[in-house]
């Protein structure tokens, strides 16, 4: 992984079905939902996982927003300069 981003399919789905839930997550998160309707509709009701699975979804959705917000915000620190 060269420049510490990762890229997600914009349409993570295989026969109508997501693939994954972090994929599900960031397609979420692309879309525009903030993290606590992802936590609420995504990773809470989410029963098979373990509460451990949970946390590591959520730490995921917080991650995957910071990333996408620090290009962002350095595009804009750069613009104050």
């Amino acid at each position: 992984m060269r420049g510490g981003s990762v890229r997600f399919p914009k349409t993570p789905r295989e026969g109508g079905q997501m693939l994954d839930p972090q994929l599900k997550i960031a397609a979420r998160l692309d879309a525009g939902a903030d993290l606590r309707t992802v936590e609420a509709e995504l990773i809470e009701p989410a029963d098979e996982l373990s509460d451990d699975d949970r946390a590591a979804l959520w730490l995921f959705a917080w991650s995957y927003l910071e990333n996408r917000r620090a290009p962002a915000q350095a595009h804009e620190a750069a613009m104050v300069r």
